[in-house]
């Protein structure tokens, strides 16, 4: 019985003076084109491309591009802040994930030095002491295992 609207759909007390303009057929369109949208977040008020670069031109390493493009590439959360210094603690984490309190370490090969592991499990410690997580990114071929394991941090592969 209803062709545009009635009080079953649309209409109520409160929009009496809309009813002539409510149609529930003129939304249509854009709700089967809006149905096929894909939302892409930023962690920050800017557009993601532009935070993904500025995160971009904070990397100090090819491989930390590398694990940002691989970040973009599937489709995963981007870290809020890129080489944050965390002083009480004398460590600058490769990437941060603030609203989820977790921090990110992408490691080459120089950390298989014994002294090196060393310095980054007191890192490791005095961090997990302040409530952050801490996630390290090894090997490429573990990347994938890392993202699948922590979808709280990263969300779903796209």
């Amino acid at each position: 019985d209803c062709e545009a609207a009635c009080y079953d759909c649309l209409l109520s007390y409160y929009n009496q003076r809309d009813h002539t303009l409510l149609d529930r057929h003129l939304i249509k369109d854009l709700l089967i084109t809006i149905m096929d949208s894909q939302i892409v977040a930023s962690p920050e008020a800017k557009p993601r491309g532009e935070h993904l670069q500025e995160l971009l031109n904070l990397c100090q390493s090819d491989l930390e591009r590398q694990w940002l493009e691989s970040v973009e590439e599937n489709g995963y959360s981007l870290p809020t802040n890129a080489q944050p210094l965390i002083e009480i603690c004398h460590t600058r984490p490769d990437f941060l994930y603030e609203h989820e309190h977790v921090v990110i370490y992408v490691d080459g090969p120089h950390h298989d030095y014994p002294d090196r592991q060393q310095r980054d499990a007191l890192n490791t410690e005095c961090l997990e002491n302040l409530g952050y997580t801490v996630l390290r990114f090894g090997l490429f071929n573990e990347w994938d295992e890392i993202f699948t394991n922590n979808t709280y941090v990263f969300g779903k592969k796209s």
